[in-house]
C-alpha cells in the first residue's frame, strides 16, 4: 500500500511538473523575484524519486559530483564578492533540476511520455488563452500595464507594439511557442494515426497552431522564427513531404500575416527590419556581438578558473556564458561528465531500429529531436540554462534513453512497479 501510494505521489509531482512549466510565474507573481517560476516548488521533492535508491541512478547522479562542486565553489566566490545576486540560488536550482530530471524519468514508459507531451500542450493553451485576455485587453484599455508587467517576468516593446510573454519574458515564450508549434505540426502529418484522434480533433489542432503562430510573430523573437524554420524542415525530410509541407506552411504564414496587417501589425516590415544587414551593427545582434567581446576580453585575464559561476547571466549565448563563467577548468569536468553519460547509456541511442518503434517511440523520439534542435538554437543566442524547456528536452532523452536500456536488457517485460 504505501509503494503504491509513493508511486502515484510520483507521478502526480510529475505530472505538477509538466503542467505548471508553461505557466511560468503566472501563479507566483513577484514571489521572490520576476523570474521566479511556479514550478520549482515540485523540484524540491526530487528526493521522492530516489525511494528505492537504484545502482543506475545513483552512478549516473555520482558522475555529476564533480560539476556541480565546482558550480557551487564558483558561485560561493561570486555571492561573497558581491558579484551577481543569487548565484547560489541559481547552482541550487541547477542541482535541483537535474537531480528531479534524472529521478524522473526513470518512471514512464513510451505511451506515459506521449501523454506528458499532450499535458504540456494543454498547460501551454491556457497560458496562450490568458495571454490574449492580457494583450487584447491592453489594447482595448481594459488592462493596465502595470496588471501585464505583474503577470510576466519581463515586459517589452519592440517595433511598436508590446511583445506576447504571459507568465515569461518574449525570448523564452517565443521559443516555446516555437517548439508547441513543431509538435503541433507533427501531430497534424500523423493526424491519420488513431492516437492522435484520441487527444484532440482535427479542427482543434489547425486552430491551436494559428493561435500558437500568431503569439510566436507577436514575440518578435527571430530565432524562434528559424527554429521552427529548422524543425518544419527536419520534419518535411522525415515524412519525405518537403512540397506539401512548407506549401501549407507558407499559406498559414500568409494567413496570419494578413489577419495581423488587419489588425495594424505589419509582420512584413518587422521581417525586413529584423532580418536587415545593417541590424549586426543597429540592432539587438550587435548588441549581443559587443557583449560577447566584451566577456572574452574579460576572459582572457582569468580562463583557467572563469570569471564565477551566474556572472554573465545577460550575454545571451549559453556556450560562451558557460565558458567565461567556469573558464577552461570547469567547461572541462563539464564534458568529462556528458562524456560519461554517453558511454554508461547514450550510445544505446544510435542503436534503434525505426522499423521495430511503436507509434509512441516514433512520436516522443521526433519530438525531442525537435527540442534538441531548438534548444541547442537557442542557446546560441539567448541563456536557458534553467529554462522548463530546457530540462523538459533533457527529460525526454533521459527516458528515452533509459527506455532502450530496459528493452536491450529485456528488463521491458517486467511490470512497470518492478523496473521503477
Amino acid at each position: 500500500m504505501l509503494n503504491f501510494r509513493l508511486s502515484e505521489l510520483k507521478q502526480w509531482l510529475l505530472k505538477s511538473f509538466i503542467i505548471l512549466g508553461p505557466l511560468g510565474n503566472l501563479l507566483t507573481p513577484q514571489l521572490i523575484t520576476h523570474s521566479f517560476r511556479t514550478y520549482y516548488f515540485c523540484l524540491l521533492a526530487f528526493p521522492l524519486f530516489y525511494i528505492p535508491l537504484h545502482r543506475s541512478r545513483v552512478k549516473l547522479a555520482l558522475f555529476s559530483i564533480p560539476f556541480f562542486l565546482y558550480c557551487f565553489f564558483s558561485s560561493a566566490l561570486v555571492q561573497f564578492s558581491g558579484g551577481e545576486e543569487l548565484p547560489i540560488f541559481r547552482a541550487f536550482l541547477l542541482l535541483f533540476q537535474f537531480l528531479f530530471i534524472l529521478g524522473a524519468s526513470s518512471y514512464v514508459r513510451y505511451e506515459e511520455l506521449m501523454q506528458l507531451v499532450i499535458l504540456y500542450l494543454k498547460s501551454f493553451f491556457f497560458t496562450l488563452m490568458i495571454g490574449y485576455f492580457f494583450y487584447i485587453g491592453f489594447y482595448i484599455d481594459f488592462i493596465p500595464l502595470s496588471v501585464v508587467e505583474h503577470f510576466s517576468v519581463l515586459t517589452q516593446f519592440g517595433y511598436g507594439f508590446l511583445r506576447f510573454s504571459p507568465g515569461s519574458y518574449p525570448n523564452e515564450y517565443g521559443m516555446v511557442s516555437s517548439f508547441i508549434l513543431s509538435i503541433l505540426t507533427w501531430m497534424l502529418l500523423e493526424y491519420k494515426s488513431q492516437r492522435i484522434k484520441d487527444f484532440f480533433s482535427k479542427s482543434f489542432l489547425i486552430l491551436f497552431y494559428f493561435l500558437t503562430f500568431i503569439a510566436l510573430l507577436l514575440t518578435t523573437t527571430r530565432t524562434a522564427y528559424l527554429s521552427y524554420f529548422f524543425v518544419l524542415c527536419y520534419m518535411a525530410w522525415k515524412k519525405r513531404r518537403l512540397v506539401r509541407v512548407f506549401i501549407a506552411t507558407s499559406a498559414c504564414f500568409l494567413i496570419v500575416v494578413a489577419l495581423m496587417r488587419s489588425a495594424g501589425i505589419n509582420m512584413f516590415e518587422i521581417f525586413a527590419g529584423g532580418f536587415h544587414s545593417e541590424m549586426l551593427d543597429i540592432g539587438s545582434l550587435g548588441d549581443r556581438i559587443a557583449i560577447w567581446t566584451e566577456g572574452y576580453e574579460t576572459f582572457i585575464e582569468k580562463p583557467f578558473l572563469g570569471e564565477g559561476f551566474s556572472v554573465h547571466t545577460n550575454i545571451h549565448n549559453l556556450y560562451l556564458q558557460l565558458l567565461f563563467e567556469l573558464g577552461i577548468a570547469g567547461m572541462g569536468i563539464l564534458i568529462g561528465m556528458l562524456v560519461l553519460f554517453l558511454f554508461e547509456r547514450g550510445y544505446i541511442l544510435f542503436a534503434h531500429k525505426a522499423k521495430e518503434e511503436t507509434f509512441e517511440q516514433r512520436f516522443v523520439r521526433t519530438i525531442a529531436i525537435a527540442g534538441v534542435i531548438q534548444v541547442l538554437w537557442f542557446a546560441g543566442s539567448n541563456h536557458n540554462l534553467n529554462h522548463h524547456l530546457t530540462w523538459l528536452v533533457i527529460f525526454l532523452w533521459f527516458s528515452l534513453i533509459i527506455l532502450k536500456a530496459r528493452k536491450e536488457s529485456f528488463l521491458g517485460k517486467l511490470p512497470f512497479s518492478k523496473i521503477a
